[in-house]
């Protein structure tokens, strides 16, 4: 990939976001990323190994929402 990952901007989210709801979780993510990356061609970001495509989704979550990703687990000892 030789162009940077710029931020999704809301509207760009939304817009994926819409696509997306009859996409598979693949595809989401290979639209996802074809506009963080709007100079690449799809199928080159489908040729991407799911490591390197899933580092740059975690990238661009990063870049787009923030370093830090809340969450609750729960523990399946003590509930």
């Amino acid at each position: 990939m030789a162009d940077p990952m710029g931020a999704l901007r809301p509207a760009t989210v939304l817009a994926a976001w819409e696509e997306g709801q009859t996409q598979t979780a693949v595809e989401r993510a290979l639209t996802l990323l074809g506009r963080a990356l709007p100079a690449e061609r799809r199928d080159e970001i489908s040729d991407l190994s799911i490591g390197r495509r899933d580092a740059l989704l975690l990238e661009l979550r990063a870049r787009s929402f923030g370093p830090v990703a809340p969450c609750v687990v729960r523990c399946p000892a003590c509930e």
